[in-house]
């Protein structure tokens, strides 16, 4: 090397790994040891009992054996003896219309270190970003789509959160103009034109943009795969996918639709929309063929593509003519402001609506289970604050109905961690590993043993800021007392 050549600065975290792989008596200065813990890592390693995952700032510098691992003497230790660690959670499909920022202390509450903002008000989601970005407000990592990117008829109705791409070259340019403001994802929905959608993808790829969202009526599911959609939402699609008369009843879905939004004109409402999709998915369900759903899900896992069920939401829809669906014990925590973001379904109580439903909800886990059985890659998302869904706490209910739909308790939580990292092309999140950012969530039970025990928090480690039970629960008490006023 050149005498008095400059040494180009070497991250702390690198700097830190170079040192405990040297083996050097001290080892790093940090700031948190967390010791004995089982290390659930997100990765396909299986748990670790009895290890140590030393942080300096808001990275992860070391991990290794309790007692073998060298490290300065930290600021602060934690010992996580009968404890389990897992990285931070995701939830994939968020709206924060009504919370603002009202929800970051119910996601942080519920172990949720990072967020992706789906669609709605720019103005508001973007704001929410630059305040917890600039440290200014206590909150998960944010990512937003801003306006979602939509049919003509349907923007002019709902305008808040949506933008009108009729052609492919308003869609180009709506891409652009995203991308020159900064967001992370491009949304797209139900009634995005299929020339548009086309173009979405196209210009997204150009941006190294991520574009997730509904596969619009005029597209096949696997159209959309090959084409570079990145997370489908929802079952919107999969169920057609999965039906021996899929194509037929599209071409039935998109007349029907015709005909309604040439007589709606402006005046959109949501339910007779639903009502149509509905219709659509009962006889997508009553023509469900097993043979035809495995093709498609042995297509889709060999792809580049993430499936974000957001069965919660679904089984909220379905079943929510049942009061237990509705009357949940963390709706103490919704704000005035967000109560009224409803999925326009309306819910009735006769036992014949109850029984559809019932029967609805069966079907809409069979959608997921050949995705299952082929290892198709899914991602949590739970379309919160949709009511009665409630930031942080929806997304317990998410991992729950993950196990339920086929997926192991290790499985579910890598949709909540690596897998979302993953589609969403962060390579700093979702995993223990040195390099990483301390986002960290440590838990009194082991959520392997039963995946309801994620809700057993303890500590929250937030980009190496660490909340402990006291001030999780004091975030909860103040969010109550909001929701009251």
């Amino acid at each position: 090397m050149r005498t008095g050549a400059p040494v180009k600065p070497i991250a702390a975290w690198l700097l830190a790994g170079l040192l405990t792989a040297c083996g050097g008596a001290e080892g790093p200065a940090v700031t948190v040891l967390i010791e004995n813990v089982t290390l659930i890592d997100g990765t396909d390693a299986p748990a670790q009992s009895g290890m140590s995952v030393a942080v300096a700032g808001d990275r992860i510098v070391a991990v290794g054996r309790t007692g073998k691992l060298k490290v300065g003497t930290p600021a602060t230790k934690i010992d996580g003896k009968g404890m389990s660690l897992i990285p931070g959670l995701w939830d994939m499909h968020v709206h924060l219309a009504g919370y603002r920022e009202r929800a970051m202390p119910l996601f942080l509450a519920n172990g949720v270190t990072t967020i992706r903002e789906v669609g709605g008000d720019l103005k508001e989601s973007g704001y929410v970003r630059q305040e917890v970005r600039a440290g200014r407000m206590l909150g998960p990592d944010v990512l937003i789509a801003g306006p979602i990117l939509d049919g003509v008829q349907i923007t002019k109705a709902r305008p808040l959160g949506r933008l009108a791409v009729p052609t492919p070259e308003s869609a180009r340019r709506a891409v652009d103009s995203l991308a020159t403001i900064g967001v992370d994802v491009i949304k797209v929905h139900s009634q995005t034109p299929r020339a548009s959608y086309f173009a979405i993808l196209d210009q997204a790829r150009k941006h190294h943009l991520v574009v997730a969202g509904h596969v619009p009526d005029g597209v096949l599911a696997s159209e959309a795969i090959d084409s570079g959609h990145r997370t489908i939402e929802h079952d919107w699609g999969i169920g057609l996918a999965n039906s021996s008369r899929g194509t037929a009843l599209q071409g039935w879905l998109l007349e029907q639709l015709g005909r309604y939004i040439d007589t709606a004109k402006t005046r959109f409402r949501l339910w007779p929309y639903v009502s149509y999709r509905i219709a659509v998915g009962d006889s997508a369900n009553a023509s469900y063929d097993w043979n035809t759903a495995l093709a498609f899900a042995k297509a889709a896992a060999g792809k580049d593509v993430w499936f974000d069920p957001t069965l919660v939401v679904l089984h909220t829809q379905a079943l929510k003519n049942e009061p237990a669906a509705r009357d949940l014990p963390e709706l103490r925590f919704v704000p005035k402001a967000a109560r009224e973001f409803e999925d326009g379904v309306p819910a009735t109580s006769t036992q014949a609506d109850i029984d559809r439903g019932r029967v609805r909800w069966t079907h809409t886990m069979r959608t997921f289970r050949a995705l299952v059985e082929a290892k198709a890659k899914f991602v949590t998302g739970t379309d919160a604050a949709v009511m009665p869904l409630v930031p942080g706490f929806s997304l317990h209910r998410e991992l729950a109905l993950l196990v339920e739909m086929g997926l192991t308790p290790l499985g579910a939580l890598q949709a909540a961690t690596r897998n979302a990292a993953l589609a969403m092309n962060k390579s700093d999140l979702g995993t223990i590993e040195p390099g990483k950012i301390a986002s960290l969530v440590l838990l009194s039970a082991d959520p392997l043993a039963d995946i309801r025990n994620v809700k057993a928090i303890q500590t929250v480690m937030l980009r190496g800021r660490l909340l402990d039970r006291a001030v999780l629960d004091r975030m909860l008490r103040d969010a109550e007392a909001y929701a009251k006023q």
